[in-house]
């Protein structure tokens, strides 16, 4: 059995149907979960940024619209623009400055490393912060059932670790399935839901 802990990126748009359940679900469980977040969705909705950090969630930093469409399209310059803009916005908002990042899509982690963390401009002093399980929530998977069988694929193959990072995203359909997706992990395949910590 592994210790699973929660990361969910997007958002923090929609609210009311996809972020607020998602929080009572977390408050229920009394678990502390990472929200990779948009910064143009922050700007739209600072009181949702808010409402996380005062839950006890940590803020992440996951690019200002995630580049759109894919990162391989964006140079440099406006790489670190994406993040540095998103890192202003919420600290402006929420009075945090933001220690996590991750890639949108997944995508180009080693080259926004050498931007982000280890470049002269770079941002922030932690690695990428890396995705071990996708429920596949973004990538048409819409029910319970459905993301269960991706997490439990992964787990299944990965039999060597004890630990293990999931990913979900900010969707309605995410919230829906989101108790029932947490719920069967502990309750019938034996894991152990723990609070996010990147060193882990």
């Amino acid at each position: 059995m592994a210790n699973l802990q929660i990361t969910i990126d997007d958002g923090p748009e929609p609210v009311p149907t996809a972020l607020n359940p998602m929080l009572a679900e977390l408050e229920a469980l009394s678990i502390v979960a990472a929200f990779f977040n948009l910064g143009e969705e922050v700007k739209a909705n600072p009181v949702a940024a808010q409402t996380i950090l005062r839950k006890g969630h940590v803020l992440g930093n996951h690019s200002w619209d995630h580049l759109m469409p894919h990162t391989r399209k964006y140079s440099d310059k406006d790489v670190l623009e994406q993040f540095k803009r998103t890192q202003e916005e919420v600290l402006n908002v929420t009075k945090v400055s933001m220690l996590h990042w991750r890639a949108p899509r997944l995508e180009q982690i080693e080259r926004l490393t050498k931007l982000l963390v280890t470049g002269p401009k770079a941002i922030f002093a932690l690695s990428h912060c890396d995705v071990h399980v996708d429920s596949k929530d973004s990538q048409g998977v819409t029910t319970a059932a459905g993301m269960l069988t991706a997490i439990r694929t992964e787990i299944k193959r990965q039999s060597t670790r004890s630990n293990f990072r999931l990913l979900f995203h900010v969707k309605p359909t995410t919230a829906t399935a989101f108790h029932e997706v947490l719920d069967e992990l502990v309750k019938k395949d034996g894991h152990t839901l723990v609070n996010f910590s990147q060193s882990k």
